[in-house]
């Protein structure tokens, strides 16, 4: 994805972190530059990953990466159906007009058999999770940007990464 995703933590962090209202927060998220906030939040993510996968054994390294990704960009998914897209214009806008509640609703099926497959019952843990993150996401992008963006799911997408390697991490060590 060319880092795609990483650059949206980097910018969310730059505009959640430096941002005084809604305007200025999505024109630092728009900016290129990454700023303090955007380059500790790349710090630790980084971190995060390196060390989750440092503790698994290298057998089940695969197996990790593979749901954290189907699971991450699930968890965008409910996000892009609940929330109006923040800017008048944009290609996560676009996605967002053609999603329904079906699709969600397979993309979460999906997820959940590879999570089964993958971790067994400590798979089925990351369900109730995947549901907090996604509230949690829903309130902090209504609050702070009245909808949300592609760096919006972008991030949101890098946490669901992390939450999955963080619950895979604690059930096989």
């Amino acid at each position: 994805t060319g880092a795609l995703h990483d650059d949206a933590v980097a910018d969310v962090a730059d505009g959640l972190g430096g941002g005084r209202d809604t305007a200025s927060r999505l024109r630092i998220m728009k900016d290129s530059a990454v700023g303090a906030y955007g380059a500790l939040a790349l710090i630790l993510v980084t971190l995060m990953r390196a060390a989750c996968l440092w503790e698994l054994p290298l057998v089940q390294w695969v197996p990790a990466l593979v749901l954290a990704h189907a699971l991450g960009r699930t968890v965008m998914l409910p996000v892009m159906r609940v929330l109006p897209y923040a800017r008048s214009e944009g290609v996560a806008g676009e996605l967002m007009a053609g999603l329904d509640w079906r699709r969600v609703g397979l993309s979460a099926g999906i997820c959940t058999v590879i999570a089964l497959a993958a971790a067994g019952w400590w798979g089925l843990l990351l369900v109730p999770l995947a549901v907090g993150l996604v509230v949690g996401f829903v309130r902090l992008y209504r609050a702070q940007l009245g909808g949300v963006t592609g760096d919006g799911l972008g991030a949101v997408c890098i946490a669901g990464e992390l939450l999955t390697l963080l619950v895979l991490t604690a059930a096989w060590h």
